[in-house]
């Protein structure tokens, strides 16, 4: 969709800015005494925008172009969505604004917004009426094997799957089984010898590696099996949103200062229980989207706060909140850690992003 509205723009006097911002491009008509910019936002696929932030892009975008020396500028902006009711907040208070419904794929116009801009109006309902087999542009055969290349790569990155989500979801599953091949991994000897987090061989055998190997042993099938689910459905939009350095430094830190936590509870209860798992990791994980539900106003991505309720209970029910063999420490000491890291690892990203509009 978006690709065949940047061919009809191109094809019709309008020129493709550089853009850094992402999901988020600039076609211009005119010069920079008279300027028509049309603003394409590409809000599939889950990505999402409140209204406060949309006019705080815009605002943004306004001042970007007025110090590159416009000086007259029509400004417009197109929303391509498949979800049209996240958007209509949008779509009835801003005039200068139209949605495309990629699932119908139908142009949506508000009485309260813009009937025409510069015709352009009737340049997305011909394009959206055409199939894709007839659209071109001047540059010919050439130009539309480019768009098929570049629609196969986009396509390519949506079926792919999260590689560090899924990298750790082999580990942990491979680790688990060469557990159930070498040994009974309900005995709690086993547990011990293999690398599980146990408070004597830490303090007194400085065997500091436990603090980490421990979150990919897990006990049995249920525990590996709760804890994975966690990871699969929370992991996959962390590392989307974070990128996956990040996204792995948040499941890393996060596990490693859930068994500091539980290491030191033991500590000063006087206990020498056996903690092993990933539900530290994973609680990181949720206490990261937490954090971004809390800055995005209660929806991330399509998951509003009633759906992050409904993962919370999920997790805690399978993992047990209320049953003493649960390592509680470890899951806390994950959850806040996860949340305050993603504090910092998500402003570096929203900083970072600022900081590309600026120089656009």
């Amino acid at each position: 969709m978006k690709e065949r509205l940047e061919l009809t723009l191109l094809n019709n006097g309008y020129r493709k800015l550089l853009s850094k911002i992402p999901e988020v491009d600039f076609y211009l008509s005119g010069d920079l005494l008279n300027a028509h910019i049309v603003q394409v936002m590409n809000m599939c696929c889950g990505n999402y925008m409140n209204l406060q932030q949309f006019e705080n892009l815009n605002q943004s975008v306004h001042s970007m172009f007025e110090d590159k020396g416009y000086l007259n500028i029509d400004f417009f902006v197109l929303i391509i969505t498949d979800c049209v009711a996240d958007f209509k907040e949008i779509n009835l208070s801003i005039t200068n604004c139209w949605m495309i419904d990629a699932v119908t794929k139908q142009l949506c116009v508000y009485e309260t917004q813009m009937s025409e801009f510069y015709g352009l109006r009737k340049l997305i309902e011909n394009t959206l009426n055409t199939t894709e087999e007839k659209v071109h542009i001047k540059d010919g055969v050439e130009a539309y094997s480019l768009y098929l290349q570049d629609k196969a790569k986009r396509i390519k990155k949506q079926i792919n799957p999260r590689k560090v989500t899924i990298a750790l979801l082999l580990i942990n599953m491979m680790v688990f089984l060469i557990q159930m091949i070498t040994g009974k991994s309900l005995t709690i000897d086993f547990m011990i010898s293999h690398g599980a987090l146990y408070p004597p061989d830490v303090i007194i055998n400085h065997e500091y590696y436990r603090l980490i190997t421990c979150m990919f042993m897990h006990f049995d099938v249920e525990h590996i099996f709760n804890n994975m689910i966690g990871l699969y459905f929370i992991g996959e939009l962390l590392e989307d949103e974070l990128g996956s350095i990040k996204f792995f430094v948040l499941y890393m830190l996060s596990g490693l200062t859930g068994s500091s936590a539980s290491l030191i509870y033991m500590l000063l209860c006087g206990t020498n229980n056996v903690s092993a798992g990933a539900s530290g990791a994973v609680y990181g994980l949720l206490g990261g989207l937490i954090y971004l539900l809390i800055i995005n106003k209660g929806k991330f991505r399509n998951l509003s706060v009633s759906g992050i309720r409904v993962i919370v209970v999920i997790i805690w029910i399978c993992h047990g909140v209320f049953d003493s063999r649960v390592d509680n420490m470890a899951h806390l000491g994950g959850m806040l850690a996860g949340l305050l890291l993603t504090v910092l690892l998500y402003r570096g990203n929203r900083n970072k992003e600022r900081a590309k509009a600026n120089e656009n």
